[in-house]
């Protein structure tokens, strides 16, 4: 139990930290929209998101709109990669984000479409 708590209080640090550098990082004239993938609907880590997206239009008096949705899988998240326009924020356990970099496992036919265009990638502490 104090490991489930410690890895989603780890996924809630690094979502802050990744949407606050993205806050940040735009010159904030005009409306942004942010794609947030989140976990399956109805889990903790969904509600986090939708809890994320208030905060973050509320506090940017909408300036930045965060999207919410649902993930099927990490491994879905980082396969959208490529496919994705504009601001794409998700989680992904490290290991498979490596392998996405390295063209290895299940990610192996992707090497060279995932990250081309990634702008930043935060890395959980292990």
């Amino acid at each position: 139990m104090r490991n489930l708590f410690s890895s989603q209080c780890r996924a809630l640090g690094t979502s802050i930290a990744t949407l606050a550098l993205l806050c940040a990082a735009f010159d904030i004239q005009a409306e942004t929209r942010v794609t947030y993938k989140s976990a399956a609907a109805g889990t903790a880590y969904y509600l986090m998101g939708v809890e994320l997206s208030d905060a973050i239009r509320e506090g940017t008096d909408e300036a930045i709109i965060l999207t919410l949705e649902e993930s099927q899988g990490s491994i879905q998240n980082v396969m959208e990669v490529s496919a994705r326009q504009g601001n794409y924020v998700f989680t992904s356990p490290a290991v498979l984000i490596e392998q996405a970099m390295a063209g290895e496992g299940r990610l192996q036919n992707i090497r060279t479409l995932v990250f081309r265009r990634s702008e930043a990638c935060f890395r959980c502490p292990r």
